[in-house]
């Protein structure tokens, strides 16, 4: 009966843990000099409901200008709470981007 508790429990505090989802679009906005992103750009996806996005390192720098010059769509990745979707993030700044 414990271990049917702990286990319950377990997965209850495991289902609110953040998770990673990828959200898709044009780059719409850039900042390149955010407090928020240790040194690196961020940008707001015109799927991300005016939220910014930190990318992680110089490669995602580059990326982002690129796919904002060309306005070609990219797929970022970002951690976000089990509740929360592309179009209604709760926070107003993410990281943990990948392309």
């Amino acid at each position: 009966m414990l271990n049917k508790i702990v286990i319950s429990v377990a997965a209850t505090l495991f289902s609110a843990h953040a998770l990673s989802i990828d959200c898709y679009g044009k780059i719409e906005e850039i900042n390149s000099s955010p407090a928020y992103c240790q040194g690196h750009y961020a940008y707001k996806i015109d799927s991300t409901n005016g939220r910014w996005v930190c990318s992680i390192s110089d490669q995602d720098d580059s990326l982002v200008l690129l796919a904002y010059s060309m306005q070609k769509k990219v797929r970022t990745r970002v951690s976000v709470s089990a509740t929360e979707t592309c179009a209604n993030f709760t926070t107003d700044w993410l990281n943990n981007s990948f392309f």
